[in-house]
């Protein structure tokens, strides 16, 4: 147990001593410095950074990259003024509008993404910020990104931003546009390189790296790899320091144990006595419960000689029961079958007025039949009537017509006359 604790206490302090020594190794002016240092070609050689890697070394070392980035951006706009615990949302909020994309456009390439006014117009502006950063040949997002979708794509491509666009406004020279890769070089670099390869730096070349002057004109290779080497160095030296911490800590925990193992025997004896008093009791209990068993046992054969005779009683009456069952069930097979003799009567009474029914029905249709034949004769001898009723009607006219005429003629005869 002490061997597990101790490598456990030296892990522990190691781990703590290596991760207090990352965050205070990186000085503020070295991290500036690698993340302005893309300058264009010069004549002691060029160094090409993937934008990827870079930025992921930034935020390694920043730590909280929100907070970083909105630093950088109320760096470069200063009217801005964002809060610097500023969340997501709340920095969706001020880039919606797409003004602030366009600003930082137009600073080093002026009417690179033109701008227009109101809250409206604010879909108009990230398109063309979009665009612009298109033919640039940069990583952009999506229009939905910045309105109501993941805000990652809008930050990768203002974290692009950020290493394209220096502390002036100045935009860095780019070799292809269609590759994201930037041109990294220092005018003085010290140390050269090769690729697949990272020098061993000594303390005197760390320390004049240090100097500002070396550290404005240092390329950003060598800037890493003395970054590495004064993490490692400081590792080495905090491990020579672990043995006298760890017998301090061996120091502490004998202490400890010591007073320990004193607990455990005053626990120890406690328990014994509450052993012997719990011994004590179970006597006790086992001498009243031996008791209660012999007045259980005592109930028991009192209780059984009433339940025998109550058993026989019972007993008389199941025999007295089985026997009205069986007159009850005699009894009902006769019922049964008096209401099957009945069943039977009403069923042939039933099926002689079904019969009955049937024959009723098929004289109401004769009947039926014989009223519409009487019916049609009687339409067809109306018809006929009507037909000599209206030549009567006809002989009639013009009986009235000739009695005209024969009038007419005779007041012309008696005329004549």
């Amino acid at each position: 147990l002490r061997s597990f604790t101790f490598r456990q206490t030296a892990t522990k302090q190691r781990l703590d001593i290596e991760n207090g020594l990352f965050e205070k190794s990186l000085d503020f002016k070295l991290i500036s410095k690698m993340r302005g240092n893309s300058t264009a070609n010069g004549s002691n050689g060029t160094h090409d950074v993937d934008i990827e890697q870079m930025e992921s070394f930034d935020g390694l070392i920043s730590g909280d990259w929100l907070s970083s980035l909105v630093n950088w951006l109320n760096g470069i706009l200063p009217d801005l003024r964002l809060p610097l615990d500023a969340t997501e949302e709340e920095l969706r909020q001020y880039l919606i509008d797409g003004t602030i994309f366009c600003t930082i456009l137009n600073k080093p390439r002026p009417s690179s993404a033109e701008m227009d006014g109101g809250s409206k117009c604010g879909p108009v502006n990230v398109k063309r910020f979009l665009v612009a950063m298109d033919e640039m040949g940069l990583a952009s997002f999506e229009l939905s990104d910045i309105e109501q979708g993941h805000m990652m794509p809008v930050i990768q491509c203002l974290k692009t931003l950020r290493v394209c666009v220096n502390s002036n406004g100045e935009v860095n020279n780019i070799q292809n546009p269609s590759r994201k890769t930037w041109n990294l070089s220092g005018e003085f670099e010290r140390i050269q390189l090769k690729q697949g390869f990272n020098a061993d730096l000594s303390d005197a070349t760390i320390l004049e790296l240090m100097k500002p002057s070396s550290l404005e004109n240092a390329s950003t290779q060598s800037l890493f790899s003395m970054l590495y080497r004064i993490m490692d160095g400081s590792i080495e030296r905090n491990k020579r320091d672990l043995p006298h911490i760890e017998k301090s800590k061996v120091e502490e925990m004998g202490k400890v144990e010591k007073q320990n193992l004193l607990q455990l025997k005053k626990n120890n004896i406690q328990n014994d006595l509450e052993i012997s008093r719990l011994r004590k009791e179970l006597e006790s209990r086992k001498e009243m419960h031996e008791r209660h068993c012999l007045q259980l046992e005592a109930q028991a054969e009192g209780t059984k000689a009433v339940l025998e005779v109550k058993l026989k009683e019972l007993e008389c009456l199941l025999t007295d029961s089985k026997k009205k069952a069986d007159d009850l069930q005699s009894f009902s097979e006769s019922t049964q079958k008096r209401w099957k003799n009945r069943e039977c009567s009403y069923q042939s009474f039933i099926d002689q007025q079904f019969g009955a029914l049937k024959g009723l029905r098929e004289i109401s249709k004769s009947i039926k039949r014989e009223a519409l034949k009487t019916k049609k004769s009687h339409s067809e001898e109306l018809n006929h009537l009507g037909k000599k009723l209206k030549g009567l009607r006809d002989a009639a006219g013009n009986y009235h017509l000739t009695l005209a005429e024969n009038r007419i003629l005779y007041n012309e005869i008696q005329d004549l006359k």
